[in-house]
């Protein structure tokens, strides 16, 4: 396993965007896009995720945590 492989996971906010970045894997191209929602996953040419991008995140993880509160 090289220190690429051992990267830990890297969390950005935007808050002029209200856009949460989660980089789950090191810089790559992203092959395409998977979206449900307000929640879009990049994710490599193998197949890979690179990327967990999550739109209007202040909504979202109110959303999350509120929820999770309840159960």
């Amino acid at each position: 396993m090289n220190k690429e492989d051992t990267r830990k996971m890297q969390v950005f906010y935007n808050r002029h965007a209200d856009t949460l970045l989660l980089e789950l894997a090191p810089a790559r191209h992203a092959d395409h896009v998977l979206r449900t929602g307000s929640v879009l996953l990049h994710v490599g040419a193998s197949g890979e995720p690179i990327l967990l991008e999550i739109e209007d995140a202040s909504e979202f993880l109110s959303t999350v945590i509120r929820d999770s509160i309840r159960d």
